[in-house]
């Protein structure tokens, strides 16, 4: 994967990951993914399932987990991901940081052409906003043009 300042940018994508554990399947929400990796949302029922034993998680001390998640137009993608961070963000809401461990190439190909994609549709529309923005403001200039006249 090339490494370039919008490496992490992530992008908003709801869906439905499922993790293998110790102890077996787990369904979480998906909330974004970037070229690096993904953020998952679960509850403390799902948290306590991924990490049966686990007292702590740390960037050094990461957790490895296979995942399985779908992007569209480039379908399933199944890897192994480093769980780098966790927090509460609420009373039964919780935050998983995952980093991509182990791509195959067409995962990194699959990744990366959606990361691409839609951050090539976002550009377009601001670009888009901005032109109607000028358009307007340019009209309004020529109405008031024509009101002093």
């Amino acid at each position: 994967m090339s490494r370039s300042l919008i490496y992490h940018t992530q992008l908003t994508r709801n869906g439905t990951v499922s993790v293998e554990s110790e102890s077996g399947s787990v369904n979480t929400q998906l909330d974004a993914v970037s070229k690096s990796g993904i953020v998952l949302h679960c509850d403390n029922q799902a948290l306590a399932n991924i990490f049966p034993k686990t007292p702590s998680l740390s960037p050094k001390q990461s957790v490895k987990l296979d995942v399985d998640f779908g992007l569209p137009e480039v379908g399933r993608v199944t890897t192994t991901c480093d769980v780098v961070s966790l927090r509460r963000l609420s009373r039964d809401t919780f935050e998983l940081q995952m980093n991509f461990a182990e791509l195959n190439d067409r995962a990194v190909r699959a990744v990366e052409h959606y990361v691409e994609r839609q951050l090539r549709i976002s550009q377009n529309a601001k670009v888009t906003q901005l032109n109607t923005i000028n358009l307007e403001t340019l009209s309004s200039n020529e109405e008031k043009v024509r009101h002093v006249a």
